[in-house]
C-alpha cells in the first residue's frame, strides 16, 4: 500500500479527520462512565487551592506524576501519584463540618485499605502557606519513594552478584578457583 495511506492499516478510522486524526480507543472499561464525567467535570471547574496545587505537583515537580481528578472507584482523588500511591486532597470550608469530616476519615480509611496514602490540606493552607505545602508534599514523596528504591537496589545488587557467578577470595580480592 502506498505510504501516504499506511496510517489506514494502522488502526486509523477510515473516516479520520485530516486535521484532526486521532485513533479509536475502546472505551476504558474499568471506571464507571458516570464517575469519569464527574472527574473530566471537576477537572474543569478547579477551585484556586487546586490551581495552586497544581502547579506545585505537576510536571514530576516532586520526582513523581500526579494526575487531577483522578479516578478509583466510587471516588475521584484531588490528586493521586499512582506510582507512590499517593493521594492529595485539597478541602474547602465544607469539609469542616462534623458530617463530612465523618465522611472524609471513612474514605480515607477505605484507601488506605487500597495501599493509597491520602494526605489533606485546607484550601486557606494551601493558598496562605504555599511552601509549607510544597515541603509536606515532598517529604511524603521521599517517604513513600524510600522503601521502593532500597528494595529495588537490595535486589539489583543481589542480582548483579549472583549474575556474576564468581566468588571473590578472602585475603586478595582475585577470584577463587
Amino acid at each position: 500500500m502506498c505510504r501516504d495511506f499506511a496510517w489506514l492499516e494502522a488502526g486509523w478510522p477510515r473516516d479520520a479527520n485530516w486535521v484532526n486524526m486521532r485513533r479509536v480507543y475502546p472505551p476504558f472499561e474499568k471506571t464507571p462512565p458516570k464517575l469519569l464525567s464527574l472527574a473530566r467535570s471537576l477537572r474543569r471547574r478547579q477551585t484556586d487551592a487546586e490551581r495552586v496545587m497544581w502547579q506545585l505537583v505537576r510536571r514530576r515537580q516532586l520526582g513523581a506524576k500526579f494526575r487531577r481528578q483522578h479516578p478509583i472507584e466510587p471516588y475521584v482523588l484531588d490528586f493521586y501519584c499512582h506510582e507512590l500511591r499517593l493521594a492529595v486532597e485539597v478541602d474547602g470550608a465544607g469539609h469542616m463540618q462534623p458530617t463530612k469530616r465523618a465522611e472524609d476519615h471513612q474514605r480515607s480509611a477505605a484507601l488506605q485499605a487500597q495501599g493509597i496514602r491520602v494526605i489533606r490540606f485546607t484550601n486557606i493552607e494551601v493558598l496562605r502557606e504555599t511552601d509549607a505545602v510544597a515541603e509536606a508534599l515532598w517529604l511524603a514523596c521521599e517517604e513513600r519513594r524510600e522503601p521502593c528504591e532500597d528494595a529495588e537496589r537490595l535486589c539489583h545488587e543481589k542480582g548483579v552478584e549472583e549474575s556474576a557467578g564468581v566468588t571473590r577470595g578472602a585475603s586478595t580480592g582475585r577470584p577463587s578457583p
